[in-house]
């Protein structure tokens, strides 16, 4: 069975390796969508340090963080990791890493490093190296991007049609019950310390929007976001100001559950 060769992720690891290579000054968010690689990188790398280097990493995905000063409390609860330290944040965590990046306490304490699917020539490189025919290789560029646990799972099959469809299926069936049981639910979630009614209109607004592109600009967070981010089903850039899906996959079957309404 094939896999992915950590050389792929050469850039990250650089540009970590430099972090830790000077005195430590501020808070590292290693922060990216689902399944992008964010463990294993931050895993490689620290298991490639000298043994004189002492890494304290905290992954957000282990903790339970209903609120902001929860995430804040996460950060500091080990006094020693302060400063330097390096944290990992995904999914709703980047609800959580976007409050700290607009937070006038926070500011210029932080750095933020995206972990995010393969770029186009990694991905093709991949492809190649695993000897897929031409057809194959825009089969599963066009429904994985650079997304390296969907590269892998369809480089190790046969049928790559089949197991395409099928994925597709799959992802848009965990999606739609998700967004239409607020069609008949009167579905509440908590935002900015009050409970909030979601609107069904107002969510299939924000999944509309991924119709033409892959990809947006949001002015404010709001429960319209918040809702479908906590769900996976999107994720949040607050550095760059977008949300956008998960996964390429994910962003298909999004089109094909807002295509249904």
């Amino acid at each position: 069975m094939r896999g992915i060769e950590f050389h792929n992720r050469e850039k990250e690891t650089i540009e970590i390796r430099a972090i830790l290579d000077r005195r430590p000054t501020l808070i590292t968010f290693v922060y990216g969508p689902i399944n992008s690689g964010k463990t294993e990188l931050i895993t490689h790398t620290i298991e490639e340090l000298p043994d004189e280097y002492v890494v304290f990493y905290i992954n957000l995905r282990t903790k339970s963080l209903s609120s902001y000063d929860d995430f804040i409390e996460s950060l500091f609860e080990m006094e020693i990791a302060a400063d330097g330290a390096l944290k990992k944040g995904v999914g709703k965590e980047t609800l959580a890493i976007e409050e700290v990046y607009s937070e006038a306490m926070l500011e210029d304490r932080c750095r933020y490093l995206l972990v995010d699917g393969f770029d186009e020539e990694t991905t093709m490189a991949f492809l190649e190296a695993n000897v897929l025919s031409e057809g194959e290789k825009e089969l599963v560029r066009h429904h994985c991007g650079g997304k390296p646990i969907c590269l892998v799972e369809l480089a190790n099959v046969g049928e790559r049609g089949q197991k395409v469809k099928g994925m597709l299926t799959l992802e848009a069936g965990e999606i739609r019950p998700r967004i239409k049981v607020l069609k008949i639910a009167n579905k509440k979630i908590l935002f900015e310390g009050e409970e909030v009614e979601l609107k069904y209109e107002n969510i299939i607004k924000i999944l509309d929007g991924f119709s033409d592109g892959g990809s947006y600009a949001y002015e404010m967070i709001t429960p319209e976001i918040v809702y479908p981010v906590k769900e996976n089903i999107l994720f949040v850039d607050p550095v760059r100001g977008i949300i956008k899906p998960q996964s390429w996959l994910n962003l298909l079957a999004i089109r094909e559950v807002v295509k249904d309404v």
